[in-house]
């Protein structure tokens, strides 16, 4: 297993390669190009608080848009008190799933959600994003 340390910087060239910031592969930062980039989960906080655990702050680091979390949309969308899990999301969304626990396949399902949800409230007349961006993106 590599040291954290390597575990760090790999977690980082991942996000460099879509933020604003552009590295060689010496690590230096060979300069900047525009880019809205927006992290998709469901429970996202979760995985920031572990990425931060891990010495990786992508908010300071990064430049990063926002994040949109699908536990929140859901939630938002149906007036619930409470976030519901992914497969409890998909499974309202009618959207058929299987392996979740898997990181892909969560990565896929929680966009299929969020785009699902999206669509669904679209339909309804409903302003989806507006409605929730007190809760999804707080200034």
């Amino acid at each position: 297993m590599p040291p954290k340390a390597d575990i760090n910087r790999m977690i980082e060239d991942i996000f460099y390669a879509y933020s604003d910031q552009e590295r060689g592969g010496s690590g230096r930062i060979l300069g900047k190009r525009h880019r809205d980039v927006v992290v998709v989960g469901h429970g996202v906080e979760s995985d920031m608080k572990y990425l931060r655990g891990m010495g990786v702050d992508i908010w300071q680091a990064f430049n990063f848009h926002r994040t949109v979390d699908t536990k929140d949309m859901h939630q938002a969308w149906r007036g619930m008190g409470q976030g519901r899990s992914l497969a409890s999301v998909l499974g309202d969304l009618e959207i058929e799933y299987e392996n979740l626990h898997n990181a892909g396949n969560d990565a896929a399902y929680t966009l299929r959600a969020m785009v699902a949800i999206a669509v669904a409230a679209g339909a309804k007349g409903e302003p989806v994003v507006e409605r929730q961006m007190p809760t999804l993106w707080p200034q």
